[in-house]
């Protein structure tokens, strides 16, 4: 069962690999444009500070749900 389970897990990533790659081949990325003015910098730099701040809960969160699943799932 373990083993069912690890390789259903590395086709599912290598399928979202494939399937981001094609999603993204028509837009710069997740980073904002270049500003053009000074309001635009501090808007750009919120920006950052937002995606890394939320970017960090979601890390934490996904990874309490990976140990509870792994550790409870029977």
């Amino acid at each position: 069962m373990h083993r069912k389970l690890l390789v259903f897990s590395w086709i599912l990533l290598a399928l979202a690999f494939a399937l981001s790659e094609s999603a993204l081949a028509g837009n710069g990325g997740i980073a904002p444009p270049e500003p053009a003015s000074p309001s635009a910098e501090r808007i750009r730099d919120a920006y950052w500070l937002v995606l890394g701040f939320t970017g960090a809960i979601f890390v934490l969160v996904e990874g309490a749900l990976l140990l509870f699943i792994v550790r409870y799932r029977g």
